[in-house]
């Protein structure tokens, strides 16, 4: 038997709301795509996004657009995420991915031609920062070709990176190609958890790209 010797008056009383609880007791979509994963519905086919973007042009858009890009592949997959993600090795369906993509930049470029300006870009995965630094510059090169991109003091260009994976020069090589800001992921440093959820990621390599990342 364990006796405690603190007073009952210093300890700290909790409080739990228990039909808050309930209500947030579920899974939900991931937080980054927008509009989430379930608003998504079969009932909304092709033929209704076009009029809606006729609709924007018709009333007059005014406000700039937002992108989502999502880069699945990694190299490993850790227990934690719940973002779509492709466990990759080799280096061939990267260029396939990255084909679809351009399509698909393009095309929709095309649907938003007289009101393309973007104010936010988000790229995420998986991890972004798989693709090489050759790649990536294509890939933002293309946006940009099919988007107007706000200034860099007005827009936010945000990219997920792994610090496990990138270096201070690639860091540095992501802001010349116009990202502003980054999205880096700790999950846990203790090294027990970190086995537990496949992820081993020294402290000091995260510390060392925040500080580059500060430069």
């Amino acid at each position: 038997m364990v006796v405690s010797t603190i007073p009952g008056s210093l300890v700290p009383s909790v409080e739990f709301d228990a039909g808050l609880i309930r209500k947030l007791s579920g899974s939900g979509p991931v937080y980054r795509s927008y509009p989430t994963a379930d608003r998504f519905t079969g009932a909304f086919g092709y033929r209704d996004y076009l009029q809606a973007i006729a609709g924007l042009r018709t009333r007059g858009h005014r406000n700039s657009l937002s992108l989502y890009l999502h880069i699945p592949l990694r190299t490993t997959v850790g227990a934690y995420c719940a973002s779509h993600k492709i466990p990759t090795k080799g280096r061939a369906r990267v260029n396939t991915y990255l084909g679809y993509l351009k399509r698909e930049i393009e095309m929709q470029g095309k649907l938003f031609t007289g009101m393309s300006q973007v104010g936010q870009l988000h790229v995420c995965g998986g991890t972004p920062t798989y693709l090489s630094d050759a790649q990536m510059a294509d890939l933002t090169t293309h946006l940009r070709r099919w988007f107007q991109l706000a200034p860099d003091d007005i827009g936010e260009y945000s990219i997920e990176v792994d610090s496990r994976t990138v270096s201070r020069e690639r860091i540095r090589s992501l802001r010349e190609q116009g990202f502003n800001q980054i999205s880096l992921g700790v999950q846990e440093f203790d090294p027990e958890v970190q086995h537990a959820i496949n992820r081993t990621q020294l402290e000091s390599q995260t510390a060392d790209i925040i500080d580059a990342a500060h430069i």
